[in-house]
C-alpha cells in the first residue's frame, strides 16, 4: 500500500512530462525539495522540470548542487514579478512533452506520485490532480487539513471546483485555451479562472486521486494570512467577478465584496475589519500563539479573512 492507494505494478517510465514550478522568494522551499527533484529525473528519463523564478528579491540564492549540469532541469527568470499566472505560463511554454504537471515549491508530493498521475491518464483523463495535506501539529495544520478533507469530500461527490498546486493536463488543452489568464497579476483566483474555461471549452471531468498527496508547510503568521486575502480582493477578484460574474456570484466571496454591494450593507463590515486590523482585542496575537481554543481559533480565522478580503475589495490597496 501507498498511502491509502495500491502500489502500481505497470512502468510509466516512458511517459514524457515538464513539471512546472514557480518559484517567488522561496528558496529554501526549492532546496528542500532538490532531492526529490533529483530521484524523479533519475527515475523518468522523460521527465523535465521548469523552476520559474517570478522576479525573487532575495539576494545571495546558489543553484542547489544536485541540479548542476542537468540538462533537463530548468532555471528560467523573469525580471520582475508578474504574478504565478504568467510563471506557470512561461514554464509550460518553454517545454514540448505530452502532459504539463504543476506543482508549487511548497509541496513535497508522497513516494510513487508520477505513476499514480501517469496511470490516471493512461486510463483517458486529460486533467488529473491529487489531495493536499498540511504537516506539523499547529492550529494551521489542523485547519488546513479539514479544509483539505472538506474539498476532497465535494470533489468526489461531483464537484470540479478544484486547485492547482498539485496537478496535471495534456499539453494540449492548455495550448487550446493559451494556458492560465495573465491578467491575475497578484494572488489568488487564477485556478478559478482556468478551470472555468476548461469547463466552458472541453466541459472537462478531472480526475481526483484523493489518497495521493503533496505535503506542504502551514502558513507562518495570521498577518501573512490576511495579506494574501485582502491582495485577492483589491486585485484578482475584480477579474474573475469581470470573466466570470455568474460564477462568481454563487461563491461566498460575493458576499464579501464591497464592489457588489451598498454603502449601508458595507458599513458594519469596515467596523469589524478596523476592529482586527488595529488589533483592538489584541485577536492577531492570540491566533498566532493560539491561545484560545480551537474551534474559537477557526471561527476567528475564517472571519478576519472574509473581512481581509472585504478591505482589499474596498479600493484601500490601490
Amino acid at each position: 500500500m501507498l498511502g491509502g492507494v495500491l502500489t502500481i505494478s505497470m512502468s510509466f517510465e516512458n511517459y514524457s512530462a515538464d513539471i512546472v514550478i514557480p518559484l517567488y522568494n522561496n528558496w529554501s522551499a526549492l532546496v528542500a525539495l532538490s532531492s526529490e527533484i533529483e530521484r524523479w529525473l533519475d527515475v523518468y528519463p522523460l521527465l523535465n522540470v521548469f523552476v520559474i523564478d517570478d522576479g525573487s528579491s532575495e539576494p545571495g540564492f546558489e543553484w542547489p548542487p544536485v541540479f548542476s549540469g542537468n540538462s533537463r532541469l530548468t532555471l528560467i527568470r523573469h525580471m520582475k514579478n508578474r504574478g504565478r499566472a504568467s510563471a506557470r505560463n512561461t514554464g509550460f511554454r518553454a517545454g514540448n512533452s505530452e502532459f504539463v504537471i504543476f506543482l508549487d515549491v511548497d509541496c513535497v508530493p508522497q513516494d510513487g506520485w508520477l505513476d499514480h498521475f501517469f496511470w490516471g491518464a493512461q486510463s483517458g483523463a486529460n486533467c488529473i490532480f491529487g489531495n493536499l495535506r498540511a504537516d506539523g501539529r499547529s492550529y494551521w495544520s489542523r485547519y488546513l487539513n479539514e479544509l483539505y478533507a472538506k474539498k476532497a469530500s465535494a470533489y468526489l461527490k461531483g464537484s470540479r471546483d478544484f486547485n492547482t498546486p498539485f496537478c496535471m493536463f495534456r499539453r494540449e488543452l492548455l495550448d487550446r485555451i493559451g494556458g492560465f489568464s495573465e491578467e491575475y497579476t497578484r494572488y489568488g483566483f487564477e485556478d478559478r479562472d482556468l478551470i472555468q474555461n476548461l469547463i466552458k471549452s472541453f466541459g472537462i471531468s478531472p480526475l481526483f486521486l484523493a489518497d495521493v498527496y503533496a505535503t506542504h508547510s502551514p502558513p507562518t503568521s495570521v498577518e501573512a494570512v490576511l495579506t494574501k486575502a485582502s491582495e485577492s480582493g483589491a486585485y484578482s477578484a475584480k477579474v474573475f467577478s469581470q470573466r466570470f460574474p455568474a460564477c462568481y456570484r454563487k461563491t461566498g466571496y460575493w458576499y464579501f465584496d464591497a464592489r457588489e454591494h451598498s454603502v449601508a450593507y458595507c458599513f458594519p463590515l469596515s467596523v469589524l475589519w478596523l476592529s482586527i486590523d488595529k488589533n483592538v482585542f489584541a485577536l492577531k496575537k492570540l491566533m498566532d500563539n493560539e491561545f484560545l481554543p480551537y474551534l474559537v481559533w477557526k471561527s476567528l480565522v475564517k472571519v478576519s479573512s472574509a473581512l481581509a478580503f472585504f478591505h482589499g475589495t474596498t479600493g484601500a490597496l490601490r
